[in-house]
């Protein structure tokens, strides 16, 4: 995990953030996924960053790693299941961003990503402050 490889973790949130209403079994899911993949793909003694947003009714959480960037082809592969698109990644069931975009839906949200080669990725899990109502 982080401490084998000397990963420092990094967390930025907004002054005041306000409450989240959604599952926290959901988002504590989504979360866990994302921060392992950014454990997993960071080079040793590297930062993974979370960092939380909060704009238009919505926040915006992303998990910000320094990793060797995915190609922009690829984006829309590593949310397919059984897709590990780095050999070298180790580990990992190539479940974890495919449920993870499927967690995010069912809590009214979206799960995406930017990245490109050399400069690491960002995942960004955007979740509504007020779920709709049922």
């Amino acid at each position: 995990g982080a401490e084998g490889k000397r990963i420092a973790l990094e967390e930025r949130w907004p002054p005041a953030a306000p409450s989240l209403r959604t599952d926290p079994v959901l988002l504590q899911q989504i979360l866990v996924n994302l921060l392992t993949n950014a454990v997993r793909h960071s080079p040793e003694g590297g930062t993974v960053t979370l960092e939380v947003e909060v704009r238009d009714g919505h926040a915006s959480l992303h998990v910000i790693d320094e990793g060797p960037g995915i190609p922009v082809e690829l984006h829309a592969k590593i949310f397919e299941p059984f897709e590990r698109v780095d050999p070298n990644s180790g580990g990992g069931t190539g479940l974890g961003l495919p449920v993870s975009r499927r967690l995010a839906e069912v809590l009214g949200g979206q799960l995406g990503v930017d990245s490109a080669p050399g400069r690491g990725a960002r995942f960004t899990l955007i979740l509504p402050l007020d779920p709709p109502a049922e």
